[in-house]
């Protein structure tokens, strides 16, 4: 359950840089971890992301960090 979990999120990661890179600029592994940090170290982007959900930086600053060490 856990490694499916994983899988997924890695997924969703992959996506999220795939369109960062289509419709910004090239989002590589450096700039995306970057981003990671960012999402729950910066009030602004926590902010902004989280009304999405609850947690929504954490989760994708956790799943980029995991994403990025593979």
């Amino acid at each position: 359950m856990l490694v499916r979990r994983l899988r997924a999120a890695a997924g969703l990661v992959e996506r999220w840089r795939g369109h960062i890179t289509e419709n910004y600029y090239e989002c590589t592994l450096e700039i995306l971890e970057g981003l990671g940090k960012m999402y729950v170290g910066d009030g602004r982007f926590k902010e902004n992301i989280d009304q999405f959900g609850e947690h929504t930086a954490e989760f994708m600053s956790r799943a980029i960090e995991s994403y990025c060490k593979r």
